[in-house]
């Protein structure tokens, strides 16, 4: 080993700190914790409740625009796929 290089340390294989975050969450059950996980990976806990709002209202109408997008598409679709060829 040279002086350029430092030791070699082992890895930690668990995180540094012992807090585990699931322990926090009020609810007992699946949805709940659900629920819990997803404000922390977004950081919604963050926002005020009129943005969270907000952002929820956003999200929901963007599903509800993309999911009748390809409803309409895929009728379409469906529908071209019906043809039985060109009339003679």
């Amino acid at each position: 080993m040279t002086a350029s290089t430092p030791p070699r340390t082992k890895r930690r294989s668990s995180a540094l700190t012992n807090t585990n975050t699931d322990t926090l969450c009020a609810g007992d059950g699946l949805i709940s914790k659900c629920v819990y996980r997803f404000n922390l990976w977004t950081g919604l806990y963050m926002l005020n409740p009129y943005e969270r709002f907000v952002f929820h209202a956003v999200g929901w109408f963007t599903l509800l625009v993309s999911m009748a997008y390809f409803f309409v598409f895929g009728s379409g679709f469906r529908d071209g796929l019906r043809v039985d060829g060109p009339a003679s």
